[in-house]
């Protein structure tokens, strides 16, 4: 990458004698995005789409880097005045990328709406510009597959396994098709088959992280909570090799403590390792960031999308991609009954991102899983105060309530968590049964209901933990 960053420096100097030269600018910005500096190469792509207004593709890239840098709104005017553009011109395969960038625009969008009306409106449009992608080119897989993720999202499954196996036919070795179609076995209790395609897909990738992840929780569930962390062993030794010498801006590394030294030159099984014995707080190197940013705030829900098969992963979606590790491994000790080592975990999770909403969830489910359940309120808390639509916080918050017979404020927040997530069974499970101990049966009754029809469509892990995103 220091070659590309020796290169922007060269473009640097050279415009000043370049005033509107498209292409010098143009590879001014390509430059700065082939070294990382993503946000000004976002200000030098917004010079040439000013510079060359009618340039499709200079739209379609600064709608990608919007979108990679959480500017989403931006991200769908460029996706949009792309669109207009190829309107004029006669339909070809950018017509179906222009589509498929606002598409995505508007998926992202809704990731984000914290009214489920408003979310379900997104959603809509999203899907209405994919299929208009796929209209203009019906062999983009990219369409298939988006399409496909989209109506995973909203729960219907065999239309949604319909359009990823059309994806796959397309292109069979596309990564993030191959995850879908796990997630999508899964939420169909076909785990002897997803975990076979899984195998397939991590021979094909073996350096994924996201789909080792998913890989770690299906053993969890099928096999044992020690065949998970063997799992999470091999991930810490992937991450540890691939972004063991990636360094933040300041120089500063992006690892926590020696621990992850420690586990991965360790040749027993995590199962059998001490952890809480083996960490050493003092030799940390904790993350400079105070204030949680943007990308901790989607961490749990976007962990598989940051893979160690990306060229260009930052430093921080690195330290994010560790701690999320941290959590993976924190909740296969919790089955195991190992609170301690769990608890380890956490902290070296802390060192990384200390102000993470993640965080604090884990310690209160540790809390909750001793039986500490004011700790546990107070963990929770602390995680809504950081993250407001947590919907996992908002549900645990909700059941510790009901075991401190506080069933009146424990339903408010359940009713919080499904209006936020309707798909979330365990919500409308736990829900009723505060309405249940509040002697309101029917309500009680349709809360069972809608909890048994969601859980018979629930994936392993959350079907938003596949990102959408531009090729």
């Amino acid at each position: 990458r220091w070659q590309y960053y020796a290169l922007s420096q060269t473009f640097d100097k050279a415009m000043r004698f370049s005033f509107n030269e498209f292409h010098l600018w143009y590879q001014f910005g390509l430059s700065l995005i082939a070294a990382g500096k993503f946000p000004r190469g976002l200000k030098v792509i917004r010079q040439c789409c000013r510079i060359e207004p009618s340039n499709v593709t200079v739209h379609l890239l600064a709608a990608k880097l919007c979108y990679q840098l959480e500017e989403n709104d931006e991200g769908i005017q460029f996706s949009k005045a792309a669109v207009e553009t190829v309107a004029l011109s006669p339909p070809g395969l950018m017509t179906g990328k222009c589509y498929l960038s606002l598409g995505i625009g508007y998926s992202l969008m809704a990731d984000l709406a914290t009214l489920h009306s408003q979310r379900q409106e997104l959603q809509r449009k999203a899907l209405t510009e994919f299929h208009r992608a796929l209209k203009a080119d019906e062999y983009s897989y990219e369409a298939l597959y988006s399409i496909s993720v989209q109506l995973a999202i909203c729960r219907q499954i065999p239309e949604s396994i319909e359009y990823v196996r059309r994806a796959l036919k397309l292109k069979c070795d596309h990564r993030d098709s191959l995850h879908l179609l796990v997630l999508l076995l899964s939420s169909q209790k076909q785990y002897t088959e997803a975990i076979q395609l899984l195998d397939t897909a991590v021979n094909e990738y073996p350096d994924d992280i996201g789909l080792l992840m998913t890989l770690a929780k299906l053993k969890e569930v099928v096999y044992s909570a020690e065949d998970a962390l063997h799992t999470c062993q091999h991930m810490l030794r992937i991450w540890k090799q691939v972004f063991d010498n990636v360094s933040s801006s300041d120089g500063s590394m992006v690892r926590g403590s020696s621990l992850i030294d420690k586990l991965t030159s360790d040749r027993r099984s995590l199962a059998h390792i001490p952890v809480s014995d083996m960490n050493d707080m003092d030799t940390a190197s904790v993350h400079n960031s105070v204030a949680p940013s943007r990308m901790e705030m989607t961490l749990s829900e976007r962990g598989s999308s940051f893979t160690s098969s990306a060229p260009r992963t930052t430093a921080h979606q690195a330290a994010l991609l560790q701690a999320q590790i941290w959590f993976t491994i924190a909740t296969a000790y919790l089955s195991l009954d190992k609170c301690s080592d769990a608890n380890a975990c956490i902290q070296e999770a802390e060192m990384i991102c200390p102000m993470s909403h993640e965080v604090f969830f884990m310690r209160g489910v540790i809390h909750e899983h001793q039986k500490q359940f004011r700790d546990a309120k107070q963990c929770y808390e602390s995680a809504l105060a950081v993250c407001p639509n947590h919907v996992k916080s908002m549900h645990r918050l909700g059941l510790v309530l009901h075991n401190l017979e506080n069933d009146d404020l424990a339903e408010k927040i359940l009713r919080d968590a499904v209006n936020l997530d309707p798909t979330h069974d365990e919500s409308w499970y736990d829900l009723g049964k505060v309405l249940q101990c509040n002697r309101e049966v029917d309500a009680a009754s349709e809360c069972f209901m809608m909890a048994l029809e969601l859980e018979s469509t629930k994936p392993i892990l959350p079907f938003s933990s596949i990102c959408t995103t531009l090729c």
